[in-house]
């Protein structure tokens, strides 16, 4: 008997820190990432699709973007929640199919606003909000 109360006090205790834990392995801003090509807000875009509200935020992603000879590959994958901000690593190889072909990669921290994830003269890369 005692050691059926034992186990049910160790669940009790751990229960919540597992529970924590748990939310922590998924972003808790929903956001969008959105390559413009040319300049920030131009009218030419790729955007991934935010998670419909109460839905699981995805933890990674892929797209690609841009036009012929300037096309973006763009991926990224959350790491963690810090100082209540979500963690992503996001890379970018630019421009893909070409011999000229470079690899960039960034961590950012993201909590609600709008970040520039990388930018040049072709394209500007940001996560934002859903409803920037």
């Amino acid at each position: 008997m005692k050691s059926a109360i034992y186990a049910i006090s160790i669940l009790l205790l751990t229960a919540p820190v597992i529970a924590i834990a748990g939310d922590a392995i998924f972003p808790q801003f929903r956001a969008a990432i959105v390559c413009y090509n040319g300049e920030l807000d131009s009218g030419s875009s790729c955007a991934s699709n935010p998670a419909p509200v109460g839905q699981p935020i995805a933890r990674s992603g892929k797209m690609t973007c841009g036009f012929p000879g300037k096309v973006s590959e763009i991926a990224w994958s959350f790491v963690e929640r810090r100082d209540g901000k979500d963690v992503f690593n996001f890379t970018r190889r630019f421009p893909i199919e070409t011999p000229e072909t470079a690899t960039a990669t960034k961590q950012i921290s993201f909590g609600g606003e709008r970040v520039t994830v990388f930018e040049d003269k072709f394209q500007v890369i940001v996560i934002q909000g859903p409803n920037k």
